[in-house]
């Protein structure tokens, strides 16, 4: 027997997520294991390739609005961003969390999210929101806490710290001091959109695309010569590299060669008419939506393959394209038309209807779901499947001709939800797929002025991995979840607060054994002199190359109780740092490796803030080493031997 009481909730692992940006946020996509979810105007869409089955929820089947803005995944709960909310689709249990922006949110129209160790961070229009796992209550993010900007379009994380993109810059949020930084893009110019690749930011403006590092806050722009920000139409993003679809032009960015490249082979298309673009799942393939149909490039062998309505195809306008894994999808103002590559062939299926207010209903539609409607917020959900098939005996016994038994064996999936109106609603599972582990249970959630939160009852997990030597295991038994007195403002935390779950524990103990470490040909070598806080890169990416510059000034900022010289900088701003900045001489106060691009602080320099100006043919560089609370391009493992030698 296991009981317990917790005050806590961790979260589950994020898994790796293919996503296309769209600046208005009209369409959002985002592909997970092994389904293509996107979210349209029309509602919530899922196709699984496996079985070649698309589903859709909307408005009328469970969502807050079908105008669905955002798509993110954390673990098995899929978080949607509609015109009206948010809603935590939990995919294990077939259950749904909503958050309304005139209630519980701030934010109204959901742009972005991001997740980090307790908390769901959401933006967009309002500025942005934070969620508290413990006490489900969203904490308000705007103006009047810190955030520079109305609307946020993007957001990172790094090192403890939330970095979030607005139209005015990059805001730097610490949670744990909740402390405020902000940095102001070079040069004029709102920004218009953002986005997150591989732990970079990136900003979109009118005439430029600006890289922001988050561990050196330092930009780096790329110029837009062919085209305007304001002519990107939509955004592929893969990896580190990203495509830029724009009103009639291609364009890559390539990790490698840190450069913007123009998609040259689109002049064999048949036409110019650049309707629609779409990158395959695995990145080999290229889809084309133009006046003369559907093109697929195999990037690969460089081959092209052209389909029209007198191959089969579906007639219509083909504005949007989404891959499926092994084909293509489109939606036309009335269906959804998908093309299968392996079977070569085509589907269509209507669009979701919504359902007029207040109208009971009932569906056995597959793609609307099972669901009985009885009106007044108090509606039915089913889900899930059946298997059933006869079991051949490979001895010829048992009954039945050949051995076959008379009965089929039976194994099932299946989910029910009962919205019970005010936001309260009962689910229930059960599913017998696996042969050793047969899961079931219910859950009660209650709405957020109720004393009762949630009541669970069968199979749970309990989440422990906030220790190394605590797992995550499952439960059977109950638990629950209780609140009582009057929330605060700020937090939403009340008075008294209580969970609990108790019954046995379901999941295999199990032992990892440190085995110890080879000491063959081992030796000890004293650290003898290493060189803290003096050896600093002086190139954002700390590569060892030729420094190439015109020239340098390195500068440091001057103590509150130092007397300022007639050569200082007072109050001037140099790489997003404000200070009273101190000229450093070479020779005297540092050294420099022009070949390795390392500065050298030389002993007796003991610096707040470090900071220098390279000057480049092109123009002046600026970099912030280090500032009071970070060192950002401190290099820590360079040793000394001797006075030259490195």
């Amino acid at each position: 027997m296991v009981v317990f009481l917790s005050l806590l909730l961790w979260p589950a692992a994020a898994s790796a997520q293919t996503t296309v940006q769209y600046p208005d946020r009209s369409w959002s996509t985002l592909t997970h294991a092994s389904s293509q979810w996107i979210g349209t105007s029309r509602g919530l869409y899922r196709y699984r390739a496996e079985d070649n089955v698309w589903s859709a929820w909307g408005q009328e089947n469970g969502l807050l609005s079908s105008d669905i803005t955002a798509l993110e995944m954390r673990g098995n709960v899929l978080w949607i961003g509609q015109g009206s909310g948010l809603t935590a689709f939990d995919q294990r249990n077939n259950t749904m969390l909503h958050f309304e922006s005139d209630k519980s949110l701030s934010v109204t129209v959901t742009r972005a999210m991001a997740f980090e160790a307790d908390y769901v961070w959401a933006g967009g229009s309002g500025g942005a929101a934070r969620f508290d796992d413990l006490i489900e209550q969203w904490q308000r993010i705007g103006t009047e806490q810190g955030l520079t900007g109305d609307t946020v379009h993007a957001f990172a994380l790094s090192d403890d710290r939330v970095f979030m993109v607005t139209g005015s810059g990059v805001n730097e949020y610490d949670p744990r001091y909740e402390r405020w930084r902000m940095y102001a893009p070079p040069q004029d110019g709102r920004v218009l959109d953002a986005f997150s690749a591989a732990g970079t930011l990136w900003l979109l403006r009118d005439h430029d695309l600006l890289r922001f590092d988050l561990s050196t806050r330092v930009f780096s722009p790329y110029s837009l010569s062919s085209f305007s920000g304001s002519d990107i139409r939509y955004l592929i993003l893969q990896g580190s590299s990203f495509w830029i679809v724009t009103t009639d032009d291609l364009w890559r960015y390539d990790a490698a060669s840190d450069a913007l490249h123009p998609f040259h082979e689109i002049a064999q298309l048949p036409d110019r008419e650049l309707r629609a673009v779409a990158l395959s799942s695995d990145g080999n393939a290229l889809w084309f939506s133009t006046a003369s149909g559907l093109t697929r490039y195999d990037r690969a062998t460089g081959s092209w393959t052209y389909y029209s309505t007198a191959g089969g195809m579906p007639e219509g306008r083909y504005d949007i394209l989404f891959p499926t894994g092994n084909g293509i999808a489109t939606f036309t103002d009335h269906s959804l038309i998908w093309y299968v590559t392996q079977a070569d062939r085509w589907y269509e299926m209507p669009l979701l209807t919504e359902t007029p207010d207040g109208h009971a209903g009932i569906s056995l539609d597959p793609a609307r779901g099972s669901f009985i409607d009885f009106g007044s917020d108090v509606r039915l959900d089913l889900s899930g499947s059946r298997s059933s098939w006869l079991f051949r005996n490979p001895f010829m016994s048992g009954g039945g001709e050949h051995g076959q038994s008379m009965d089929p064996v039976n194994r099932n999936d299946l989910k029910a939800r009962m919205d019970l109106g005010g936001n309260r609603r009962l689910s229930a599972t059960y599913n017998d797929a696996d042969y050793e582990d047969v899961v079931y249970g219910a859950e009660y959630r209650g709405a957020r002025e109720d004393v009762l939160q949630s009541l669970q009852w069968g199979d749970m997990r309990a989440e422990k991995a906030g220790s190394l030597l605590q797992q995550d295991f499952g439960l059977f038994g109950a638990g629950g979840r209780a609140v009582y007195g009057e929330r605060t403002e700020m937090y939403g935390r009340s008075l008294l607060e209580l969970q609990a779950q108790g019954g046995h524990k379901t999941t295999a103990t199990y032992t990892e054994v440190f085995q110890g470490r080879n000491r063959i040909r081992e030796q000890m070598i004293a650290d003898i002199d290493w060189l803290r806080n003096r050896v600093y890169a002086l190139r954002p990416d700390r590569r060892p190359v030729p420094l190439a510059a015109l020239s340098l000034h390195v500068y440091r900022s001057l103590a509150t109780e130092e007397e300022r010289g007639a050569d200082d900088l007072p109050e001037t701003v140099i790489a997003g740092h404000r200070a009273t900045w101190r000229p450093l001489i070479e020779g005297l106060d540092y050294q420099v490796h022009e070949g390795r691009s390392l500065l050298f602080l030389l002993p007796g320099q003991e610096v707040t803030a470090l900071a220098v100006r390279i000057g480049r043919p092109g123009g002046t560089e600026e970099l912030l080493l280090a500032d009071a609370s970070t060192r950002f391009l401190e290099m820590r493992n360079h040793y000394g031997i001797g006075a030259d030698i490195l």
